[in-house]
């Protein structure tokens, strides 16, 4: 587990609670402690770490962040993470969910891409670690090469976000809700974080970097113009 800085936060997104006692007595104990000023942070490898825009926001309206993203994953690691704690969700928290590609799923405890790319590669939270076997790789393309094509896949996740949007919507108003790397209808069509920060793809691809944040004066204007007013329900 990465360490908590002064207890800013708590970083819990490569665990899952029903498995770990330890972590969830922790858990428990650190949202008992900041009540209040609790912040719930789910989604992938732009809200994974407490560095850049997360800092800033959490910083800006005093928040203590459970931050139980992953990066690699996709929204149903999400939405399960969400259940996980979703009792635990007071009204007066706040909530940031990052909203994922479709393309992601997650099988038997590995996060998968539809390029038949396993973005996990050992089920790392056991001890010893657990290899996906060959029979699970082939089992996967079939899946995505035989059974599911792409007309149907963002069907079914456009019927999971606005779900997941709800239920969030149910614990708390306080909550921001974005898509990180395509749009969704469920969500209004707003851009996702790629689209906003467009100028700083190259080929696609998004900066390797933490958040997938660069210090840049440039790169923090466009992003904080474009999600200031967003986040000040946080307030």
């Amino acid at each position: 587990m990465k360490k908590s800085e002064h207890k800013k936060f708590l970083n819990l997104g490569d665990y899952l609670l029903t498995d770990e006692y330890d972590h969830k007595y922790e858990l428990l104990d650190y949202i008992t402690k900041y009540d209040k000023n609790v912040c719930w942070i789910f989604g992938d490898s732009f809200m994974d770490f407490y560095y850049g825009y997360i800092r800033h926001y959490l910083e800006k309206y005093n928040k203590k962040a459970v931050i139980l993203a992953r990066g690699g994953t996709g929204v149903e690691y999400s939405y399960l993470k969400f259940k996980e704690v979703e009792e635990l969700i007071k009204p007066y928290h706040t909530v940031l969910a990052g909203i994922s590609a479709s393309a992601r799923s997650y099988f038997n405890g590995f996060h998968v891409n539809s390029n038949l790319k396993i973005n996990t590669p050992t089920r790392h939270w056991l001890n010893p670690p657990v290899e996906p076997t060959q029979r699970f790789k082939q089992a996967v393309e079939l899946y995505y090469l035989e059974l599911l094509n792409l007309e149907d896949r963002e069907v079914i996740f456009e019927g999971l976000v606005e779900n997941f949007y709800q239920r969030i919507i149910n614990r708390t108003k306080k909550a921001v809700i974005i898509p990180t790397v395509h749009t969704y209808k469920a969500l209004d069509n707003q851009p996702s974080i790629m689209n906003v920060l467009d100028k700083w793809m190259v080929e696609g691809n998004i900066p390797a970097t933490h958040n997938h944040w660069l210090e840049d004066k440039e790169f923090e204007d466009t992003f904080y113009k474009h999600y200031d007013n967003i986040f000040e329900i946080w307030g």
